[in-house]
């Protein structure tokens, strides 16, 4: 780890003072002069503290009154000095305790050899990671002095700003001083020296001022993202941005010698994470010189991934930096920072770390740092940064090859190992020791292995793949050894359609679940799934091997529904025949009257008397309205002949007569024209009977019968006919043939 800015350790210091009560004090010499002398001086014998017990929160502040007493009992006046059992939990001065850590703590107050004690506990204000329950307000643009001292313009949560100190900070002076200043603290993790305080916004650039003048504050910023500061030589707003657009891997290292080499740390550590011809932007960490390695390296890292993340790219980072003062606790706080960072930021800009993964070099010291990265990971167990933020040691720490570089145990979640000892740097003739260069070569590993993925996999599921296979294996794997399996889609079937898999690749690292989905044309309709997938409900596939998966497609079907009506009948035949067909089908329809009935029309998908042709492309329904013989009577409209005889008497003679008759049908109303007027209806059923009204002398002919009109226009009728009045008689007469025009 190229070891850059110290850590700045700050102590708060509490001194207390002593009393006299001395063999040489006048206090405790008799008085002189007999009982008639001045009045003894009281001689101190106890002293009382109340309240007797005080419990107060990390931060905050409580007060213990102490009352010397003489003898009798009664208060004096005495010097007193005031100590604590335990500082780094509770400090006190003049009797007014400070709630540094949680914990318990004596607090005792003396006059030479008289004292007295209290007992203190101090309760944690909020857990370390209770970043949860502050209220993320409104975003507003918001100019303000950087610590630097250029004008920074940006949106941010209104009233909020983010106060980033060292881990030594005390926690009581971090409160005083923003008390000071008119703010308060709403969020904190004390551990990592991260803290949020509220002020009103009109207030907030001078607040930020007040916190950056401080030699307790590291730097305080607006609570936008943590750390999103354009900021140093060159680096205006937007200017990360450009130099991000054509890298995958951004290195954040300083441009510092390397020694026995040409290159710089900074160029050694991208030609590492750059073999392969995989795409590396080095970042120089100097142009933020003046801040700690913590604050150095979280804006350079939260300026990447804010890029990233505004223009929808991927990016693994790589931070071969740390604290100067390489040691457990030094680096312990400095990976518990980086998680607080990356926590908070999400939090507070969800998504910021989907597309991003970021490696983290370990210590160049020869030390098991397995307790430093599972004590960061604790303090956020179920933070969505373990999918992107990983650790890196040396991978020969733990064998006889060391060269003495630092060491976790195989297997630590989200810690990784890769050669640091004698690395060569690429192509450029150097070799070179320390997990500065370990940590490059897991990068190149996992770009490796997005790259081979069509570099559609999330980073996320790269990430795991590469750590879960080293340790299984105990080395970094290529992309051949994280299984980068294929996955082949088909359409089959007369119908036709598309597929769709998610994640979108053509190759996929080992184990990853790809959803594929059917989406048909608008002729066909999906059916069912053959190959990897089967049934027809949802389409899983875990990819581990190569994996073909084929959605059959089928013709879409449509139901032809034929019916009849009407006072008639008859029937209908369809061809192609049956009532189910596929889409785009052409179904004739042809209608046949039974006899005594006539073909009316359709109704439905065929209108009118002609030829009846249904294209199915959706359900369709058709009727045929069949009509007895006289149900349509104007149909046959038009005059009929046929002829009459019988025998009339009259005066005591009898004739025969005969003659023909005539029928005139109009509008279904007959009228007999022929041998004398008269009229009749015909039924709906096709049949009716008739009489006309015959006037020969005195002689009265009624003709009754039943006629027929056929379907083909012909007639058929027959009936009787009867004369009465002065001549009565009667006969038959008949009708049949063509009606006439």
């Amino acid at each position: 780890m190229q070891r850059a800015c110290g850590l700045v350790f700050l102590a708060l210091l509490v001194a207390g003072c002593g009393g006299g009560g001395g063999p040489d004090d006048p206090g405790v010499t008799p008085p002189a002069g007999g009982p008639t002398g001045p009045a003894p001086t009281p001689v101190l014998t106890s002293i009382a503290i109340a309240p007797a017990s005080l419990v107060i929160d990390v931060g905050a502040e409580g007060t213990l009154t102490a009352t010397p007493r003489d003898a009798s009992g009664n208060p004096m006046t005495a010097t007193l000095a005031w100590s604590s059992s335990n500082p780094g939990v509770a400090a006190v001065a003049s009797g007014v305790v400070h709630g540094v850590a949680a914990g318990a703590a004596t607090i005792t107050a003396q006059s030479g050899t008289v004292s007295a004690t209290a007992a203190v506990t101090v309760k944690a204000v909020v857990p370390s990671a209770a970043f949860d329950s502050l209220t993320y307000t409104e975003l507003v643009a918001l100019a303000y002095t950087a610590r630097d001292g250029s004008t920074i313009v940006t949106q941010a949560h209104s009233g909020q700003v983010v106060v980033l100190t060292t881990p030594a900070a005390a926690v009581p002076a971090i409160w005083q001083l923003v008390r000071d200043a008119g703010g308060a603290i709403r969020a904190q993790d004390p551990a990592v020296g991260l803290y949020v305080a509220v002020v009103p916004q009109p207030a907030m650039p001078a607040f930020i001022a007040t916190m950056q003048q401080s030699a307790l504050v590291a730097d305080a910023f607006p609570n936008a993202a943590i750390g999103v500061r354009a900021r140093g030589a060159g680096m205006a707003p937007g200017g990360m941005r450009a130099a991000f657009a054509g890298a995958l891997v951004q290195t954040i290292d300083l441009n510092a010698p390397l020694p026995g080499c040409s290159i710089t740390h900074l160029q050694g550590v991208a030609a590492v994470a750059g073999q392969s011809g995989v795409a590396v932007q080095a970042n120089d960490n100097v142009v933020f010189g003046g801040l700690s390695a913590y604050q150095a390296v979280a804006t350079h890292l939260m300026q990447l991934l804010r890029a990233a993340h505004a223009e929808q790219r991927p990016v693994i980072v790589n931070i071969s930096m740390g604290p100067a003062a390489d040691n457990m606790a030094n680096d312990r706080q400095f990976y518990a920072q980086l998680a607080a960072l990356l926590t908070a930021a999400a939090r507070q800009q969800p998504g910021i770390l989907d597309r991003a993964l970021v490696y983290v070099a370990g210590s160049d010291t020869p030390i098991d740092e397995t307790a430093s990265f599972t004590t960061a990971r604790s303090r956020f167990p179920d933070a969505p940064v373990w999918k992107s933020l990983y650790f890196v040691e040396s991978s020969e720490g733990n064998s006889p090859l060391g060269c003495g570089i630092g060491r976790a145990a195989a297997g630590t979640p989200n810690v990784l190992g890769a050669p640091g000892c004698n690395v060569p740097l690429g192509t450029t003739g150097c070799v070179s020791t320390g997990t500065s260069f370990s940590t490059p070569a897991v990068v190149n590993a996992a770009a490796q292995a997005y790259t081979a993925s069509g570099g559609v996999m999330p980073l996320s599921d790269v990430g795991s793949a590469v750590w879960a296979f080293q340790s299984t294996n105990g080395r970094l794997p290529t992309a051949g050894d994280l299984g980068m399996f294929s996955l082949v889609l088909l359409a089959s079937g007369p119908g036709s359609g598309t597929l769709a898999a998610t994640p979108a690749a053509t190759r996929y690292l080992a184990g990853t679940d790809v959803r594929v989905t059917a989406t048909p044309d608008a002729r066909s309709r999906f059916d069912h799934w053959a190959g990897a997938c089967t049934g027809n409900g949802a389409c899983v596939v875990r990819m581990d091997g190569n994996r073909t998966v084929t959605a059959v497609f089928e013709l879409r079907t449509y139901v032809l529904t034929v019916g009849t009506a009407g006072t008639g009948s008859g029937t209908v035949a369809a061809n192609p025949p049956g009532g189910t067909h596929v889409v785009g089908t052409t179904v004739t329809l042809t209608a046949t009257p039974a006899t005594g009935s006539t073909f009316a029309g359709w109704s439905g998908a065929c209108t009118g008397t002609g030829s009846c042709v249904v294209v199915m492309n959706s359900d369709r329904a058709v009727t045929a309205t069949f009509t007895a013989s006289g149900g349509g009577v104007t149909t046959y409209d038009g005059t009929y002949s046929g002829s009459y005889s019988g025998t009339v008497t009259a005066g005591g003679y009898s004739a025969g007569v005969s003659g023909g008759v005539a029928f005139t049908v109009r509008a279904g109303v007959i009228t007999v024209t022929v041998p004398a007027a008269g009229t009749g209806t015909v039924s709906a059923a096709g049949s009716s009977s008739f009489s006309g009204g015959l006037v020969s002398g005195s002689c009265n002919v009624t003709f009754n019968g039943t006629f027929v009109v056929t379907a083909q226009g012909g007639l058929a009728a027959s009936g009787a006919w009867s004369c009465s009045g002065e001549a009565t008689g009667g006969g038959s007469w008949t009708a049949a043939g063509a009606r006439s025009p």
